[in-house]
């Protein structure tokens, strides 16, 4: 299963206080391991309610499956090949109440998600706050190619917008820094939430490049052969590829931008 960027951080020591439930934050995480995923969801539930590092990490599970259920290709993909991973969402959809079908409990996973967020957005630990903004943001800007998902999702790129610079502005963890960065370039480069601005898309694709992002140097690249300014991408992608950023010669090949 592949492990959670977020909950990553905020467990290796990143500065937050120290919690008092870190004996039931373990029972939930044998659940797991387990493959208990019901009652693992329960109990965390009921962490979530009494401390703000268990409301993260339940943000990042409802994420992961709602972001299952939006793409249908992922969700074909993940159902003949990942059962861990259908079977863990499955049975957080169930604790949802719905009428019939895992697909019905996306709505509670969202709006929970929602919920916890928005009571994230209260913290005075700044670490905290911008997990939040950060999170708020890719709830509202959730990608669905599946019908009935999109209908139980708000999908408000303006308002993501909106929170991806204020987590930007907080940078108090680097990785979510440049993630903020990089959504907030893709939603311009590509009109969502704003008119499409390619010169806004480059510099926020530069704020993550100067903070350590390779594979924004990738994406920049990208969005220079879309402005047709071809010397300036194979410049770039070079770099990035040369430093390690495997998609940057990935996409040199999708361009055919030659050796």
């Amino acid at each position: 299963m592949k492990k959670l960027l977020i909950t990553a951080l905020l467990f290796s020591g990143v500065g937050f206080a120290k919690e008092s439930t870190q004996t039931n934050s373990l029972d939930y995480q044998t659940l797991i391991k387990e493959k208990k995923y019901k009652q693992a969801f329960k109990k965390l539930t009921e962490e979530a309610d009494k401390n703000d590092l268990a409301k993260v990490v339940f943000i990042d599970y409802n994420m992961q499956c709602i972001s299952y259920y939006a793409d249908y290709k992922t969700h074909m993909r993940d159902f003949i090949g990942n059962k861990d991973k259908v079977n863990m969402c499955r049975a957080l959809s169930s604790i949802y109440p719905h009428k019939s079908g895992y697909i019905n409990g996306v709505a509670g996973m969202y709006n929970s998600a929602l919920k916890y967020t928005k009571m994230l957005e209260n913290s005075s630990n700044k670490k905290l706050l911008q997990v939040a903004y950060f999170d708020h943001g890719n709830l509202l800007s959730i990608k669905t190619t599946n019908y009935f998902v999109h209908k139980q999702i708000k999908v408000d790129y303006e308002q993501a917008i909106e929170n991806y610079k204020k987590a930007l502005e907080l940078n108090a963890i680097k990785d979510i820094t440049n993630n903020s960065a990089l959504r907030l370039a893709y939603l311009y480069a590509n009109g969502l939430g704003t008119l499409q601005d390619a010169s806004s898309a480059e510099k926020y694709y530069n704020i993550a490049i100067n903070n350590g992002s390779i594979v924004a140097k990738c994406a920049l690249g990208e969005l220079y052969i879309k402005e047709k300014k071809i010397s300036k991408a194979k410049e770039i992608l070079k770099e990035g590829y040369k430093e390690g950023a495997k998609v940057c010669g990935k996409i040199w090949k999708q361009y055919n931008l030659g050796m």
